[in-house]
């Protein structure tokens, strides 16, 4: 290699690593650590929680709570259709308003019909609920509107509120969940830890959002035209990420019916631990990543350098993910979660 060429390829690479630094000293990244920094102290008290849960409720409880919780995930990112992810687009706020009421419009539609359903039949994996199924509908319209609240949020800037909003729902799952397993019993005490933690959720963004809400309306909205203006969201990006959550979530359905309550519910316990550092990164990212991918593509028509280096550092994060969790999971499962304690008495069924 010459001279020339030498110089040249050191000016290169240090020219990568300015622009890398400046990217990691940028608004994004600052947004995506103050996002982060809520869900990160949440998945905290999660795992601090987890070893105490799981002595206090059975196996099997957590299987039956993993169906619930699998389904109500599932119907609930169906329920506004999708329409939630068009908010933060709309360069003036009251279309973007619209947006959001569309949402929440739309978002009864789903906690009807399966209200309709869960009086006409209730699924065998979930008949320990008892009448405590009919809160199923409740729980996907409090999380479909939370999802909306956070869009709206996310267009606003309001990061810092998100992840108080994250860690009140947390701290209030985890308290009743275990005053409920303390002083009752039974696997309906985690649902209610997940609807109350819904519910915190829901008036917390809420009030946020009503108080970030365009003070004047120029006109009544069409939410017809504005429904038929998105409607690629409702066709093609409601079946995709249906389909994806409908495929993270098949093993519980398939541990359940096959192999009884108790191994859905280890299965169900070892993926929360596995879920919330991907969590922690994976939706502090989105929350940031998606407006300003927005807002960029809106001006410059692409985002292809905030796709590659965001790609890129998750890739790394993924792959020490990786490494981290099959050096560590045999032993941080007997002694963080106490499975070695766990009676497992149900028998399977016969494939």
């Amino acid at each position: 290699m010459t001279t020339l060429e030498l110089v040249t390829t050191r000016q290169r690479c240090h020219k990568d690593f300015r622009r890398t630094m400046d990217w990691f000293q940028s608004k994004f990244v600052r947004n995506v650590m103050q996002a982060a920094s809520g869900t990160a102290a949440a998945n905290l008290l999660m795992l601090a929680a987890l070893p105490l849960l799981s002595r206090i409720y059975s196996p099997s409880e957590f299987g039956v709570f993993a169906v619930y919780m699998a389904a109500s995930i599932i119907l609930s990112g169906m329920a506004c259709a999708k329409y939630e992810l068009a908010i933060p687009i709309p360069k003036g706020d009251w279309q973007a308003w619209h947006t959001l009421r569309l949402s929440m419009l739309v978002s009864v539609i789903v906690p009807t019909i399966v209200l309709i359903v869960v009086l006409a039949w209730q699924p065998e994996s979930l008949a320990r609920l008892g009448n405590w199924l009919y809160l199923l509908p409740i729980g996907i319209l409090l999380d479909a509107s939370s999802r909306a609240f956070s869009f709206w949020l996310t267009r606003k800037g309001e990061f810092a509120w998100l992840a108080c909003g994250r860690l009140i729902q947390v701290v209030a799952v985890i308290a009743i969940q275990i005053f409920y397993g303390l002083v009752f019993s039974g696997c309906e005490g985690l649902v209610f830890g997940f609807l109350g933690g819904g519910l915190m959720l829901f008036l917390f963004n809420g009030w946020k959002v009503r108080a970030t809400r365009p003070m004047t309306d120029p006109q009544p909205c069409d939410y017809r035209r504005l429904a038929l203006n998105y409607q690629q969201y409702p066709r093609y990006l409601m079946l995709a990420h249906s389909g994806a959550t409908f495929g993270s979530s098949l093993p519980v359905f398939f541990f359940g019916y096959y192999f009884g309550e108790s191994i859905a519910g280890l299965f169900a316990v070892a993926m929360r631990v596995i879920d919330r550092p991907v969590q922690l990164v994976g939706q502090a990212v989105f929350q940031v990543f998606y407006p300003e991918a927005s807002r960029q593509y809106a001006q410059q028509g692409h985002c292809l350098q905030l796709f590659t280096r965001t790609t890129r550092v998750l890739s790394y994060f993924g792959l020490g993910l990786l490494l981290l969790m099959l050096t560590a999971a045999p032993w941080g499962a007997r002694r963080l979660l106490g499975l070695s304690l766990i009676h497992i008495s149900e028998p399977t069924r016969h494939i």
